[in-house]
């Protein structure tokens, strides 16, 4: 009997520190530029001849949607995408101008939301309202926070193929889905990991925890 496992990489970035919160609006670029160079080592030296599945947490949600965006016509196909604590806002999924079209290429794109998080609701306005001044926009609740919505126009409503659930019922604050420095991880943390490996194997209809 032969197996294979298909490989994992996990990819910390320049914005993934303590002080993000707090900094949100300066690291949206650090975001871009790092998704920029993923999807180019993606489509230029690792290139994968299966699809390719994505997960995030809080701002590196932004990471993977944006290098979703950059991979389009690159021949790289994504599958699977889980956004936990999502650091964007919460229409950018349906917005034409943000990430519809790659949430569209993808097979299924999945999310994980909490109003019990205390970093979106408090710091991430903030944040967002800072970049919608220095860099243009608008500001809204943070996807992670209350969910996808759709965008302002009445004709773009949240995609099919999005689905996801809120676990705010189960207290989930934003650390609460990678144990971190923590080992061994929660009952909240191995919630997530259950749920991610059911999005990562091809499961439509994941169950928490």
């Amino acid at each position: 009997m032969s197996l294979y496992f298909n490989p994992v990489m996990c990819l910390l970035w320049p914005g993934d520190d303590r002080l993000s919160p707090l900094t949100y609006s300066l690291e949206e670029r650090d975001a871009d530029q790092t998704a920029t160079r993923l999807a180019r080592a993606l489509a230029e030296r690792i290139r994968p001849v299966e699809p390719v599945n994505f997960i995030g947490h809080s701002l590196g949600c932004r990471v993977a949607l944006e290098t979703m965006t950059r991979l389009a016509g690159s021949g790289v196909m994504v599958e699977h995408v889980l956004l936990m604590a999502a650091a964007v806002d919460a229409d950018a999924l349906s917005r034409s101008s943000r990430y519809r079209d790659a949430v569209n290429r993808a097979r299924r794109v999945f999310w994980l939301a909490s109003e019990r998080d205390r970093v979106l609701r408090y710091a991430f306005p903030v944040g967002d309202l800072v970049a919608a001044i220095l860099f243009g926009g608008y500001t809204q609740a943070a996807l992670g926070l209350v969910g996808p919505r759709a965008a302002r126009k009445p004709d773009s409503p949240v995609p099919t193929t999005v689905s996801g659930r809120s676990l705010t019922e189960f207290d989930i604050d934003h650390g609460d889905y990678l144990p971190g420095n923590q080992w061994p991880p929660d009952q909240k943390h191995r919630g997530a990991a259950h749920y991610a490996a059911q999005v990562l194997g091809g499961i439509l209809d994941p169950t928490y925890p």
